[in-house]
Order: structure tokens, then sequence, then C-alpha cells
């Protein structure tokens, strides 16, 4: 059994007699409370199911045999994780980097990375906002939900730029009656 990232289930079957019978029939497949009809052609079949809703699983693969082969069974159980999704947007205003994160998940603590430095952060109400002072420069960032037992792991990056901030300065003369006289304003880099 293999869970897609769909969340959907590809289920492979082998039959095998020890006289190494062919064998062309259907068995039966059941997820959960819903049964489905599995082709086995030459001894194998394969079958995916429609998307499953995250929860706990259990699983049958019955083939009823006739009157040369008995009859097989084989059962189980999975996990469909939910899907969790992560979006951000970047805003900067001189050398503060302000973030803001959706999650698709509530109540989850994600980790915020910028050019290797980790911000821990918690989501709540789906959301969570932080402001950082940085120095100017390019900035790439990673922001990664490690998932759990229900939930699938999440990541999302992005990149900014705090641009330097010229510093301005006046040049200014005093007259000898005692006006000011200004110049334009230059900018240092």
């Amino acid at each position: 059994i293999t869970i897609n990232p769909d969340n959907s289930l590809t289920v492979t079957a082998k039959l095998t007699t020890t006289e190494n019978n062919t064998i062309n029939t259907d068995i039966t497949l059941r997820i959960g409370n819903k049964f489905y009809r599995m082709k086995i052609t030459n001894n194998t079949g394969l079958f995916t199911t429609p998307e499953l809703t995250p929860g706990n699983y259990r699983y049958s693969l019955a083939y009823a045999g006739t009157t040369e082969i008995s009859s097989s069974n084989n059962n189980g159980a999975f996990t469909i994780k939910e899907t969790v999704t992560l979006e951000s947007n970047t805003t900067v205003n001189n050398n503060t980097a302000t973030i803001q994160i959706h999650s698709s998940k509530d109540n989850i603590n994600i980790t915020l990375t910028i050019n290797n430095t980790e911000y821990p952060i918690t989501i709540k109400n789906n959301t969570a906002t932080i402001q950082i002072d940085l120095k100017p420069g390019q900035y790439t960032y990673t922001i990664k939900y490690d998932g759990n037992e229900f939930a699938k792991t999440a990541n999302t990056t992005g990149t900014f730029t705090i641009k330097q901030t010229p510093e301005i300065t006046y040049d200014l003369e005093i007259n000898p009656d005692n006006s000011n006289k200004s110049t334009y304003p230059k900018a240092k880099a």
C-alpha cells in the first residue's frame, strides 16, 4: 500500500500458489466501510482509490478462492495525514522586515529560518507575524512545519532585500549679517 501526495491510496496485490498457478480473478479491497473490486491479471493487481479524508483506516484484501486454490486474506492499518499549506507575505520598511505567515492548520509550531538563523513561531488563528531588524542585504527565508502523526510536513520559501538608507547631511553657513544660508542636501552612501 502506498499513500499518494493527494491522499489517494495505491494498492498492489500479488496472488501466488505453491504450484505457481496463473490466477486471473477479482479480489475485494475494503478500506474502512468502503468496498472496491480489484482486478487480478496474471497474479498481479493494481488499484488506486479516490482521495481519502485524513484519519486512521483499516484495510483488508480478500480472495474468495476456487475449488483448486484456497481463499486468502490480508489486512492492516494506515493513517492518512492532513495536508498543511503555508503562505507568506513580506514587507520591508527601512531595516525592518515584516513577514506575515498564513497556515491552513491552526495552533502549530513552525520555524522561520532567515540566512541560517532560526526563529520559532506559533501559529494562532491560522496566522503569525514577525518583525525582524536586519542589516542591508539580500535575504532568503524558509518557513517549515515538521508535521506530526496526523499532519504532513510543509514548507515555503521567499526572498527580500533590505536596502541601505542614505544619510542626508546639510551644509550650514552663517552670513556676516547673521542670516542662515543653507545649501542643498547631499546624500552620503
